[in-house]
């Protein structure tokens, strides 16, 4: 090959390798869609632009077209968005997280303040208020935010609201009332009365404040904050309320309430949602958004309520697959998913009064699901045509938590009994053969949560108190990690590599013993699973998820919590959340071996 064109093919190549690598990592949502996570508040400037903020950074631009995740600049939790126009919105969050959108982009401001921040309200660009942990008020004055001073640090602010600059009201926990008069924030908390947290605020263009939180509505009448008395109001934890004059509010909370006040008082509305709700706005009466916990976005247009999220939200615990066209995820609402690899999931199908733990199958039609139910350990199989139950006998007060299997007539589930209250916990491990089901396994005051196996006479249980318990083919060796407490899941690429992950971080033996690899992740890792020893995966309860080729690298997912880890192949990995929701990874291969062959 000639150098001209050696040059010409290595050039066309690196700028090949850069844009690629801009877009190695590409993380989707599956289910639900547009996104899973927590939304916390919405605010609405037009029918074709209202925004909603959430967990893990989440962003929503909502238009009649649909919601449409936005690029978001940050993985802290976002609590609260409020705008003037649709080029200029604020969002605040957790570690004194500002942002701004000027319409083209979301970009991050700089915070005085390292603390959560809770609620932004303004009455233009260059008077913007944000607060927050600690009582902590922001002011940001068209350049730049400054902290003000507060009447109290004692509690935190969860809602800010006003009519004008010199009229704007802060609630918070424990009962907290702070009032700006435009010349400096005063405690009102003792004559406000409320006595309980109050998490939402909001007033009518005519000063007719509203206040909600723990199971009350309160309006600001008179000079005074007056407890509502309607028997129209459900008893329930208010989270945010929203309206358009004072016989027009909408107030939303837990397990789905929304009530309204019209010009007739108080009344629940059914809106079919049955998610913990924290966020409701508008355009008008007849435009109204509500979201809440599992992604869920309800929108009522006149008088009925439309879901705007496409699947229905569950708590998904593990996942795994027999190709990337086969797979298979289980949830704690006894509900088991499938997908064909299309991006789309369904349910095959649902276990009344059963949680589900993992899964784990030899092939399409040789599947097991593993949890508990009413009369104790449940296990399900699928031979590809439907699921049957196969439980063992006498389990009662017994969860499973894993399942593996080398063949039909060799599976293995892992778990312990509990009889409940003072009583103790004992790891069980479960086997099935030809004969059926027995126990194999058992170790007092301990409990098992994950199992892995490379063959029928190499298998690993890991559980409590850092107990990692091995089969041979003959017998059961314990062995204990110092100082790992949980240890939840094991997976290893072969017999001479296996690694556990924990609460305590993660660990590998490769032979030789167990050596830490990290106790500096920062937090629990729930799953690990991997395609070879230089690509493995490890998540827990944070967006970040623990890339491993031969160290450690940090990756952001758009999952609050990861459950469940499971690869197709090097490029394709899918990720589930207890906190619901199924998102896949897709990793574009590394451009050195393609110019390696090339340049041969």
């Amino acid at each position: 090959m000639s150098n001209y064109l050696t040059r010409t093919i290595v050039s066309i190549l690196f700028v090949l390798s850069v844009s690629q690598l801009q877009a190695r990592d590409r993380w989707t949502w599956e289910l639900p869609k547009p996104q899973g996570n927590t939304i916390n508040s919405i605010w609405a400037h037009s029918a074709s632009d209202i925004f909603a903020v959430g967990d893990v950074g989440t962003i929503l631009h909502i238009s009649a077209s649909g919601a449409v995740l936005m690029k978001s600049p940050t993985t802290s939790d976002l609590h609260d968005v409020f705008g003037f126009s649709a080029s200029d919105v604020f969002a605040v969050g957790d570690d004194g997280v500002i942002l701004h959108y000027d319409g083209s982009s979301w970009q991050q401001m700089t915070s005085p303040s390292p603390v959560e921040l809770f609620t932004v309200w303004g009455t233009g660009n260059s008077k913007v208020f944000a607060a927050g942990r600690y009582g902590t008020i922001l002011l940001y004055n068209g350049s730049t935010w400054v902290e003000m001073t507060a009447p109290s640090t004692m509690s935190h602010i969860k809602a800010l609201w006003g009519t004008g600059l010199n009229n704007i009201w802060a609630v918070g926990t424990n009962g907290l009332a702070f009032y700006f008069n435009g010349f400096g924030w005063q405690d009102r908390t003792v004559q406000a009365g409320f006595g309980s947290t109050m998490s939402g605020l909001w007033a009518t263009p005519g000063a007719v404040f509203f206040a909600v939180g723990s199971n009350r509505i309160y309006r600001y009448t008179e000079g005074s904050w007056i407890q509502e008395t309607d028997p129209g109001i459900p008893l329930a934890s208010f989270t945010d309320i929203w309206g358009t004059s004072t016989t027009e509010v909408y107030v939303t909370g837990y397990s789905g309430v929304v009530c309204r006040l019209d010009g007739s008082g108080w009344s629940e509305m059914t809106t079919g949602s049955t998610q913990s709700l924290y966020a409701v706005g508008g355009i008008s009466g007849n435009d109204i958004y509500i979201a809440g916990s599992f992604g869920e976005l309800m929108q009522k247009n006149n008088t009925a309520w439309t879901r705007r999220t496409q699947g229905d939200q569950y708590s998904i615990h593990a996942v795994w697959g027999s190709s990337n066209r086969d797979i298979w995820a289980v949830s704690g609402n006894g509900v088991i998913l499938h997908s064909t690899g299309n991006g789309n999931w369904d349910v095959n199908e649902t276990l009344p009064s059963t949680f589900l733990s993992d899964v784990w199958g030899l092939g399409p039609a040789m599947i097991w699901a593993v949890g508990w139910g009413l009369s104790g350990a449940s296990v399900y199989q699928y031979t590809g045509s439907g699921w049957s139950s196969d439980h063992p006998a006498n389990v009662s007060d017994v969860q499973l938590k894993g399942v593996w299997a080398s063949s039909a007539n060799n599976v293995y589930a892992a778990g312990y009994h509990y009889a409940g209250g003072s009583s103790p916990k004992t790891a069980r491990i479960y086997r099935k053969t030809a004969s059926g089901w027995s126990l194999v396994k058992s170790v007092p005051d301990r409990m098992y949560f994950g199992l892995w196996g490379f063959a029928a006479n190499d298998i690993y249980a890991v559980g409590s108190s850092g107990l990692v318990s091995h089969y041979n083919g003959s017998s059961w060796t314990d062995t204990t990690i110092a100082n790992a407490g949980y240890l939840y899941a094991a997976w290893g690429p072969d017999p001479d590599n296996i690694w556990v992950v924990g609460n305590s971080g993660a660990w590998q033996n490769q032979g030789s013993g167990w050596q830490l690899i990290s106790d500096q992740f920062g937090f629990y890792l729930y799953d690990v699973y991997g395609t070879s020893a230089n690509d493995l995966f490890m998540g827990g309860n944070s967006p970040e998820v623990i890339h491993w080729n031969t160290q450690s690298r940090s990756l952001y997912s758009p999952l609050a919590r990861v459950s469940g880890i499971w690869a197709a192949s090097r490029s394709q990995y899918w990720f589930v959340s207890s906190f619901g929701g199924i998102v896949r990874l897709t990793r574009n291969p590394p451009i050195a071996p393609v110019l390696n062959i090339l340049m041969n």
